[in-house]
């Protein structure tokens, strides 16, 4: 059985390029974000969690996102 992480993680990735953007994969930080997603000129770091996701991964990192479940929900319903 998948862990629930990963499949938030597919879900995800799945949501963002069914909206029609690009989605890397991020190497090179301490901790890794999930993902940075692009569309046209928009770009952003998001890190996927669950409800007690903390901003931990991504604190140094301007502008960056933390997708919680009600939000993953709400862009897969888009």
């Amino acid at each position: 059985m998948p862990e629930i992480g990963s499949v938030r993680e597919e879900l995800a990735l799945f949501g963002f390029e069914l909206h029609g953007f690009s989605v890397f994969t991020v190497k090179g930080f301490e901790k890794n974000p999930d993902y940075i997603i692009k569309k046209g000129l928009e770009e952003a770091v998001v890190e996927v969690g669950g409800p007690n996701k903390g901003r931990d991964q991504i604190q140094d990192i301007p502008g960056a996102l933390t997708l919680r479940e009600p939000q993953l929900m709400a862009l897969l319903s888009l």
